[in-house]
Protein backbone atom coordinates (compact mmCIF):
# COMPACT_ATOMS: atom_id res chain seq x y z
CA UNK A 1 0.00 0.00 0.00
CA UNK A 2 3.30 2.64 0.92
CA UNK A 3 5.41 0.98 -1.26
CA UNK A 4 6.52 3.74 -3.30
CA UNK A 5 10.10 4.33 -5.69
CA UNK A 6 11.23 7.63 -6.18
CA UNK A 7 12.30 8.27 -9.79
CA UNK A 8 14.11 11.08 -11.41
CA UNK A 9 15.11 13.66 -8.99
CA UNK A 10 15.76 17.19 -10.14
CA UNK A 11 19.17 17.91 -11.49
CA UNK A 12 20.99 20.53 -12.86
CA UNK A 13 20.31 22.44 -15.87
CA UNK A 14 20.75 20.94 -18.94
CA UNK A 15 18.96 17.83 -17.72
CA UNK A 16 15.35 18.35 -17.18
CA UNK A 17 13.59 15.09 -15.57
CA UNK A 18 11.15 13.37 -17.54
CA UNK A 19 8.79 12.54 -13.92
CA UNK A 20 9.46 13.95 -10.61
CA UNK A 21 8.22 12.60 -7.79
CA UNK A 22 7.40 8.91 -6.34
CA UNK A 23 5.28 6.65 -8.39
CA UNK A 24 3.27 3.31 -6.17
CA UNK A 25 5.00 0.09 -7.20
CA UNK A 26 1.85 -1.51 -8.40
CA UNK A 27 0.61 0.99 -10.75
CA UNK A 28 3.60 2.82 -11.85
CA UNK A 29 1.33 5.48 -13.88
CA UNK A 30 0.01 6.84 -10.55
CA UNK A 31 1.88 9.03 -8.35
CA UNK A 32 2.42 8.56 -4.66
CA UNK A 33 -0.73 10.15 -2.29
CA UNK A 34 -2.17 11.57 -5.10
CA UNK A 35 -5.69 10.53 -6.67
CA UNK A 36 -6.86 7.25 -5.87
CA UNK A 37 -3.28 6.19 -4.42
CA UNK A 38 -4.27 8.78 -1.30
CA UNK A 39 -7.82 7.66 -1.22
CA UNK A 40 -6.49 4.13 -0.84
CA UNK A 41 -3.65 4.61 1.71
CA UNK A 42 -6.19 7.02 3.83
CA UNK A 43 -9.43 4.67 3.74
CA UNK A 44 -7.64 1.32 4.03
CA UNK A 45 -3.95 1.48 4.89
CA UNK A 46 -4.14 4.17 7.72
CA UNK A 47 -6.28 2.20 9.66
CA UNK A 48 -4.57 -1.24 9.10
CA UNK A 49 -2.16 0.22 10.19
CA UNK A 50 -3.44 1.69 13.43
CA UNK A 51 -4.94 -1.93 13.83
CA UNK A 52 -1.35 -3.82 13.91
CA UNK A 53 0.05 -1.14 15.85
CA UNK A 54 -2.38 -0.19 18.32
CA UNK A 55 -5.71 -2.84 18.26
CA UNK A 56 -3.11 -6.31 18.71
CA UNK A 57 -1.11 -5.08 21.68
CA UNK A 58 -4.60 -3.55 23.25
CA UNK A 59 -6.38 -7.05 22.16
CA UNK A 60 -3.70 -9.02 24.25
CA UNK A 61 -3.56 -6.61 27.11
CA UNK A 62 -7.25 -7.14 27.47
CA UNK A 63 -6.85 -11.06 27.31
CA UNK A 64 -3.81 -10.93 29.46
CA UNK A 65 -5.89 -8.48 32.67
CA UNK A 66 -9.28 -10.94 31.78
CA UNK A 67 -6.42 -14.36 32.45
CA UNK A 68 -4.03 -12.73 35.41
CA UNK A 69 -5.98 -15.16 38.16
CA UNK A 70 -5.47 -18.08 36.04
CA UNK A 71 -1.65 -17.32 34.65
CA UNK A 72 -0.35 -20.02 37.04
CA UNK A 73 -2.92 -22.80 35.23
CA UNK A 74 -1.97 -25.64 32.88
CA UNK A 75 -4.52 -25.06 30.71
CA UNK A 76 -3.79 -20.71 30.18
CA UNK A 77 0.15 -21.59 30.26
CA UNK A 78 -0.72 -24.02 27.15
CA UNK A 79 -2.52 -21.32 25.46
CA UNK A 80 -1.21 -18.08 26.41
CA UNK A 81 2.33 -18.94 28.44
CA UNK A 82 3.86 -17.82 25.08
CA UNK A 83 3.09 -13.74 26.10
CA UNK A 84 3.96 -14.17 29.74
CA UNK A 85 6.12 -16.67 30.89
CA UNK A 86 9.62 -15.15 30.13
CA UNK A 87 8.56 -12.78 32.71
CA UNK A 88 7.76 -12.51 36.56
CA UNK A 89 4.35 -12.92 37.16
CA UNK A 90 4.09 -9.46 37.93
CA UNK A 91 4.82 -8.21 34.80
CA UNK A 92 2.91 -10.63 32.73
CA UNK A 93 1.31 -7.51 30.75
CA UNK A 94 5.12 -6.81 29.66
CA UNK A 95 4.72 -8.30 26.14
CA UNK A 96 2.03 -6.31 25.19
CA UNK A 97 4.76 -2.77 25.91
CA UNK A 98 7.07 -4.59 23.21
CA UNK A 99 4.94 -4.95 21.03
CA UNK A 100 3.95 -1.33 21.06
CA UNK A 101 7.49 -0.44 20.63
CA UNK A 102 8.07 -2.76 17.32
Amino acid sequence: MFACIPIDQPMANPYTPAAIGAYWVLDMNQQCFTGYHRAWSLAFGLPCIMILCLGLPLGVLFLMFTKRAYLSERVTRQHYGFLYMSYRPQHFYWECVLMTQT
